[in-house]
Formats: structure tokens, sequence, C-alpha cells
């Protein structure tokens, strides 16, 4: 399928053009559908036609929806906004050319405002839509646009018209009682910038010029005192909306956003200065937040990248502290994530600008998030090349054919079990993304909203609602097969029965016979087997043990990771020490030179994890929840049936301390020869496999026979 870019609507699919439109947004529907049909042609100039002639189509019908069929959707919006704009302005000037008034003027006003009100609302009850008709049209000029000829069209706009002028009514008595939506902007910076830091103001040299405004609606000659309150009958609906003066010009939402914007060029280098974070991004973020609300989303998830590259916490109120080494940490376990959470985002919000972004479009996406296949992207069938909604919608479709052709099949063969033919269709549903997935994609959206609030650059979190309570996970998990790690059974002689265990392995060295081994006798994490060297083993009261530390390009878990763990006896019997040995005289730093870097995540575990699995599917040994982790989770499970202390085993796995004595007042550690002990309880039959780095295997009928009591007796 491709998309044809000159026509709005038209793609192209295996040669043939369909047409395919988003249908209007309806707040009772869990997901927003779509107009997807064959045009039955292939030919582009016939396709184009037609299409034109769909979209002007479904445009008007999509118009008589919302309730305006003849007049653009931004035309009505603009209109109403200036609407708006010359009122509040209006209100602001005559407010500050009006000078002092006593309590009684006061009071007039404000039931001034209360008749003006009611005035608007008994139009409304009395459908009078020609009583707004003359501040519209006087609107509608300034703006160059004409008023809709259709009743209908009219009639919705003044409806919204007197629906917008009540609001400003409200407004006006709310401002001329004080009472404003958040805090001012001056005192907002100051807060933002830190009382402590004071700037001097030099006086100008001249004397500012007067600010004039751009409505001329009222002035200072025509202003007169009201000396007392005397209500009159309400006053016509003319007077609800100040009209702008030929001469003078409104300012109009382009010239507001650039002043907007200018203000935010002159305060963004301040907040980020008084954060600590001037330094901890490129200029090209620094000139990507000067765009203010105006800024992409892509473009917030790019900054976003470059605070945490630069090592910056989730904590932007605070005052940060930067670190080179925590950003390259981040980058190497979560940036592939974020970036596929931008991509998702960015598609399905259409790489809006922040200030477009509607509450209902990011309903309607993270409900699209949820629909995404798990596979996306892994194979050309399930490429999002056209859009994740596309990808959607193709699968959809794809799970249908399929459910019903397995329900056909089986009819056909004269199949009636109701439950078999159910299993059949089930067995063809496409996996989705797994609830962690699609948990962690949504909720990377709310830390970009809090980045930019805190930054000044949006009033408030527009993505606050992309979280889940305790409750809702717990509901959505319940949707799901449990795919938690378990202890290996007696699935684990079968994989020891591979290649790699019976003499087949790919040299001395072979992390798919070594990794295991050591993650099963030892309960090591598949990053601390991987990168262990020469240098991390060493001997203490003739055991020998072996480190796991934080070295120059390692990586550990946490600070509770660093432990010794003395070595099985079972990997001794391997040639656990021959390998060492081999590694120290072949100059190698590490025991297993063979392991590689992964590409995204720059760590062992993300090249070994494919080969692993990969293996474990070609000698069919493949089990959900039996993973290379799981060894490691059985091994805690066997120091668990072996009534192993607590502080020993989270001594053992790298767990954090329990308590305060169990951290402090340790400080030589546990004894070696006690966690030799307690190790030694894991079982493992070294006798079961053929070790890689010996000149034979050993002895394996000996071995067994020694493990039974018995002894072998040569003829």
């Amino acid at each position: 399928m491709t998309d044809h870019h000159r026509t709005p609507y038209l793609e192209q699919r295996a040669g043939t053009y369909y047409f395919r439109r988003r249908l209007p947004f309806d707040p009772n529907s869990k997901s927003n559908r779509f107009f997807v049909f064959s045009l039955r042609t292939d030919i582009p100039s016939e396709a184009r036609d037609i299409s034109a002639r769909l979209t002007a189509m479904t445009t008007l019908a999509y118009d008589y929806v919302r309730g305006c069929p003849t007049m653009d959707q931004n035309t009505f919006k603009a209109l109403l906004s200036e609407l708006v704009r010359f009122e509040i302005a209006a209100f602001e000037k005559a407010r500050l050319a009006s000078g002092p008034r006593s309590l009684a003027a006061a009071e007039f006003a404000a039931k001034r405002e209360d008749a003006i009100q009611t005035t608007l609302r008994q139009a409304i009850y009395l459908r009078d839509w020609e009583a707004i008709r003359a501040p519209l049209d006087q609107v509608a000029k300034l703006l160059g646009v004409t008023l809709p000829d259709t009743p209908l069209t009219y009639a919705t706009l003044a409806l919204e018209a007197l629906r917008v002028s009540i609001d400003v009514s409200r407004e006006r008595q709310r401002r001329d009682r004080g009472e404003y939506d958040g805090r001012s902007e001056i005192f907002t910076h100051v807060m933002h910038e830190g009382l402590g830091n004071s700037h001097s103001v030099r006086a100008p040299e001249s004397a500012a010029a007067p600010i004039s405004s751009a409505f001329a609606v009222t002035t200072h000659e025509t202003i007169q005192q009201v000396r007392e309150p005397v209500i009159q009958a309400a006053e016509p609906i003319q007077t609800a909306v100040c009209v702008p003066s030929k001469n003078e010009r409104p300012t109009t939402l382009k010239e507001e956003t650039s002043m907007k914007n200018m203000t935010v060029k002159d305060d963004i280098r301040d907040v980020l200065r008084s954060k600590n974070l001037l330094n901890a991004c490129s200029e090209n973020s620094i000139s990507l937040l000067e765009k203010g609300d105006e800024i992409t989303l892509s473009e917030a998830f790019d900054v976003y990248v470059d605070f945490k590259s630069h090592g910056c916490t989730d904590d932007w109120d605070r005052k940060q502290k930067p670190d080179r080494v925590v950003g390259q940490k981040w980058r190497k376990s979560s940036l592939s994530n974020l970036k596929t959470g931008k991509t998702l985002w960015s598609d399905l919000l259409q790489n809006k600008r922040i200030s477009e972004i509607r509450e209902d479009e990011i309903d309607q996406a993270v409900v699209d998030i949820r629909e995404v296949p798990k596979l996306h992207g892994k194979s050309a069938a399930t490429s999002a090349t056209h859009g994740f909604l596309a990808l959607v919608e193709l699968t959809n479709q794809k799970e249908i054919r399929e459910m019903d052709g397995a329900e056909r099949s089986l009819r056909r063969r004269g199949c009636t079990n109701e439950e078999e033919i159910r299993d059949a269709r089930l067995s063809k549903l496409i996996p989705r993304l797994r609830i962690e997935t699609y948990v962690r994609h949504v909720r990377c959206a709310k830390r970009i909203g809090t980045m930019l609030h805190a930054l000044g650059i949006t009033p408030k979190n527009i993505f606050v609602d992309c979280a889940f309570t305790n409750d809702e996970l717990s509901r959505l998990k319940a949707t799901e097969d449990k795919l938690a790690r378990e202890k290996w059974d007696d699935r684990w002689y079968d994989f020891l029965n591979t290649p790699v265990f019976q003499g087949k392995a790919n040299g001395e060295d072979d992390p798919l016979f070594w990794m295991p081994v050591l993650a099963r006798c030892l309960g090591l994490m598949s990053e601390e087997a991987a990168q262990l060297g020469p240098d991390d083993i060493s001997s203490d009261m003739g055991i020998p043990y072996l480190r796991v530390r934080q070295q120059t390009g390692d990586s550990v878990k946490s600070e509770a990771a660093f432990r010794k763990i003395p070595i099985h006896a079972a990997l001794i019997e391997l040639g656990f020490m021959e390998l060492v040995k081999l590694a120290q005289d072949s100059g190698h730093k590490r025991l297993l030179p063979k392991m590689t870097r992964g590409k995204n995540k720059q760590n062992f575990t993300e090249n070994f994890t494919k080969a692993f699995g990969h293996y474990r599917k070609t000698n069919k040994v493949y089990w959900h929840g039996l993973d290379f982790h799981a060894l490691r989770t059985t091994f805690h499970h066997d120091l668990m049936e072996a009534s192993t202390p607590g502080y020993i085993k989270r001594n053992l796995m790298g767990h954090n301390p329990l308590d305060e004595g169990e951290k402090s007042y340790a400080q030589n550690g546990i004894p070696i020869t006690t966690l030799f002990e307690h190790v030694s309880k894991v079982p493992f039959e070294a006798h079961l496999v053929i070790s890689p780095i010996l000149s034979k295997g050993p002895d394996r009928t000996r071995s067994k026979a020694e493990s039974l009591g018995l002894k072998v007796v040569s003829a």
C-alpha cells in the first residue's frame, strides 16, 4: 500500500486505488473508525477525480454532523475567536482609561453584566439569531470573510456567538472583581527564577511612549463617571460585543503568537539557567524550546532525549545535577524504548504543535496504541510505513480473514463442536502489545508533558491523564496470559541435552555453554556473567570466588550488586579455572571474548539474548517464562529450599540490605566459608554435560556410579 501524496485520502494498494478517510470524532465511541473502500480503478487520473468528489461530499456530510455545513471549520473558529479578543481587549482598555470609581458605580457595572447575560440567554431562548448579526458582520469584515447565507449555517454560528458572548460577559465580571485564572506572568517568572535573584533596573532615558490599543471602542473623552446606579432596561444586544473602529486593526492570531514567542525566547534561557539546564542541552534544543507551545510533539521528544542524555532526572521542578555517565547509561537502557514511544505518539497525533493537540485526540491515541501489533516493525508485513492506524486496520482485517478461514475449514470437514471451532478462531488472533509495553509507551507522553509544563512552555501538562492507577493496571494485566519467569523444572534436563552441552560447543569459551551454567550455579545476571574478566577471579582461605563489580565500560544493576560469590564445585569440575587461565594466557580482558555488544543498548545482553533465544527455538527447548533470567530465579529458589538465611540470600543475589544493621554493621562482609557453604547447596549435575575446555569430558559412568554409592570395576 502506498499513499498518493498529491490527493488527500487517496491510497494505492496492490495496484488499485482506495479512498480512506477518518470519521468525525465521536465521544461515545471507543475508537475512531475510517471509511475505506475501493475506487475500482488503477488509472491515476480517474482515481484523483473520484477522490476529489468523494472528499467534497464527505466534507459536506462531516460539516453537517458538526453543525456547520457551508463554512470552513477554521473560519468558523477564527470568527468567534476574534470576537472574544475584541471584547476582552476593549474591556481592558476601557477599565484602564476610566480611572477610579465609586462603590455604587462598581455595583452598577456588575448589574449591567447580569442584564447583558439575561438578554443573551433570552435571545437563545427565543431563537432570535438576528440579535447577534451586527457584531458578527463587523468581525467578518475585519477578517475578510462573509457570513454564511444558509439559515442552518448562520443559526449554528449565531448560537455559538451568543454562547461565547455570555462567557465573555462572565469573564468581564470576574476580571472586574480581580479574579483571574492562574498566577500573573511576572509572578510566575520570579518564582521560576528564585526570590533571591534580584536584578538592578536602570531608569529609561526618556519617558515611555503611551501604549496604543488595537481597539478604538472607547476613548477617554467618551468615558463618563457614573454618578448614581440607575438600573435601566436591558440595552440592545449589540452592546454585548465591542466592535473595532475602521482605522485601528486588532491583534491577529499570528501576531499574538509572535508576541508570545518573543516573551518565551526572553524567558526560556532564564528558566533553564535557574534549573541548571542551560549547559545540559544543545543550542538546537534551546531553539526548539524558544518556539513555546508551537513546538511539535516530535521536537518535544527530541528535547527530552537531549536532557536525559546529559544525565538529567525527571524531577524538573528542582535544580538539576546533570551527569554525563548517568546520561550514557540512560541511553543504553532506555533510549530505544523512548524512540518507539516517540514514533507512536508523533504518528497518531500527526506530529502537531503542542498548542494544537486536543484532549480527545490524546484519549483516542491511548486507545489506538492498545491495538498496535506486538511484532510491529519486525517484518515488511507488520511495518508502519503508512502509519500505525493503517497498520492496525490491516492487522484487524487479516485477523478476521484468518479466523473466519479457520472456522470454515473445520465446518467443511464436518466439525460441529463449537468449543473446538472457538479454539480454532482464537488461535488465529494476532498478538497485540503486551500490557507492560503498552503502559510504558502511554506513560512516556506524560513525561514529555511534565517537562514542558515545568519549563513554562505549557500552562498545564496536557498529557496528565497518560497514567494508570494500580486498579487500572490490575484490570489490564488480567486480560492477558501471565508470562512471569518461573523456576526451571525437569525441562532443564531437556535443555542440557542440546548440542552445546553434549560436546558440540563452538570452542572452549563458547558463551552459549558458559553463560547458562554461570547463571544456574551462581545466580548471575547476563551482563554480570558476560563482563567477567580474569582479574575478577581470586581466592580466600583456599576457596576460589569471583567479584561482581563496576569497571570502566561495565554495568551493574545497583550498588548492592557489588559482591563476592564463591565458585560452585560443579564449575570447578567443568574446568572453569582452566577457562580463567586460558583468558590470562591469551591476554583477553574478558573470560568470554566472543561476546559482542549490541548497537542500541551497547551492552552484551542485547546480542546474547537474541542468540540464546534463537538457540532455544532451533533446538525446540523454547518455553515462555523459562528464559536466561529464569536460571537466576531458579538459583534463588534453591537457596530458599535450602533454608538459607535472608541476609545471605540477599548478599548472593545482589539485592539491597533489609535493615540498617545488615547495611552498616557488616563492614567486613559475610565470611567466604559461610557463603560457600550455601552456594554448595544449589544442585547441579556436572556429569550430565560435556565441558568444551577439557581434553575429554568427565567419566560420566564413573560419576553416575559414585553419585549412587557404587564402585566401577574394570573387566
